[in-house]
């Protein structure tokens, strides 16, 4: 007989992340498990209410795939590996756990890094976020990730509830920029289903500043940005600052960009090949030159119109109230002061005749006629006589 083994598993709910099923923590039923054996036969298992699972193979090295689109939606691994090899012994059992934290013990850290002109370590309405700094996150299970801040400044990271570690890569930021708010390395705590927040303030050294850019679609093509005139996304700006340092930066979402640069005379140059070639500059000039100031900002707005361009409303003009018209007047030869004219007097209106008047007034003109004739027979005979 050819050597066979068992290979047995468990699919379970990780509630708290740490990477072991504790008591109270439940098994996960219906998860979709393929077993592929040594001899490359496959066979498809589904966890039971215990979460387990197991079948006879061949011995030898075998493959488990757990079918994660089987499990509860957005769930992250936190026990073993997916796909995994096992060796099955011969008349023995292998074994693999594998362990999911679902997503309601998920939570988001936002964090923004900007720039303290005034140094009085809050963000004012017009002190712009710092872009490209680094942060690595260390969430409560140990698993660090690196982000970017983008062109506001701002920063985000879905992590395991629990407390999180935010460490800022002070070599990203501009050189010789004290921290004015927060602190660079910091631990922050995570709720599931909710939002941690870090802020961090920074005063750029008075040599620099800030380049500040939108790039948008100039739907009507009238040379500025209207109200619902989208920015455009993903363009890349070359920025050569007074010291002859070129950076590349993209544009975000909504089209902006930004960038710290040495204070003075600051080229920029947007790469026409990322928008559609069939677009003309409607609004600014490319390339440019734009002054940053020492400690402040510069900015350059450029729209691009399309090639049918949406014509702009024209505003809708009120219409005039027609005059108000006067009575009409008459006017008396005799007496040339106008009168009002008299009103006009309804007149009467005759009955129509009844049957009974038509025949009685017929009957009259016919007794009439008869003796119209009979009058002029005897006036013929009186001539005759003569």
């Amino acid at each position: 007989y050819p050597a066979t083994g068992v290979i047995a598993g468990k699919v379970y709910e990780d509630s708290n992340g740490n990477g072991s099923q504790d008591s109270g923590e439940p098994n996960i039923e219906g998860v979709t498990v393929t077993i592929t054996d040594s001899k490359g036969e496959q066979q498809v298992l589904t966890t039971d209410a215990k979460g387990d699972y197991s079948a006879i193979v061949p011995a030898g090295e075998t493959n488990v795939d757990v079918d994660e689109s089987t499990l509860p939606s957005g769930s992250t691994l936190t026990d073993g590996t997916d796909t995994t090899m096992v060796s099955v012994p011969d008349s023995g059992t292998a074994t693999d756990i594998n362990g999911y934290q679902p997503i309601d013990n998920m939570g988001q850290v936002v964090g923004v890094t900007y720039q303290d002109s005034n140094g009085n370590g809050t963000q004012d309405a017009d002190e712009p976020g710092i872009p490209g700094v680094k942060i690595a996150i260390t969430d409560s299970e140990g698993n660090t990730q690196t982000v970017t801040s983008d062109a506001n400044g701002r920063y985000t990271a879905t992590v395991p509830a629990g407390d999180v570690s935010l460490n800022i890569d002070e070599t990203t930021l501009p050189e010789g920029s004290p921290q004015t708010e927060g602190t660079g390395t910091t631990t922050i705590t995570v709720i599931a289903g909710e939002t941690a927040t870090d802020i961090d303030g920074y005063k750029l050294p008075e040599s620099q500043g800030t380049l500040s850019g939108i790039v948008y679609e100039d739907s009507n093509s009238n040379g500025s940005q209207d109200e619902g005139e989208p920015g455009i996304s993903g363009v890349d700006v070359t920025i050569t600052d007074s010291n002859s340092h070129i950076q590349t930066v993209m544009t975000g979402s909504h089209g902006e960009y930004r960038a710290i640069v040495p204070a003075g005379i600051t080229l920029v140059d947007i790469d026409q090949n990322d928008i559609d070639s069939t677009f003309t500059l409607t609004q600014g000039t490319d390339p440019t030159m734009v002054e940053v100031a020492a400690g402040g900002a510069g900015m350059d707005i450029d729209g691009f119109a399309p090639s049918d361009p949406i014509a702009p409303v024209e505003p809708v003009t009120p219409v005039e109230p027609l005059p108000s018209v006067e009575p009409i007047t008459s006017v008396n030869p005799l007496n040339p002061t106008p009168q009002e004219a008299p009103a006009l007097v309804p007149q009467a209106v005759k009955p129509i005749p009844t049957i009974g008047e038509w025949a009685k007034m017929l009957l009259i003109t016919m007794l009439g006629m008869i003796g119209f004739s009979q009058f002029g027979r005897k006036k013929d005979k009186s001539k005759l006589k003569s």
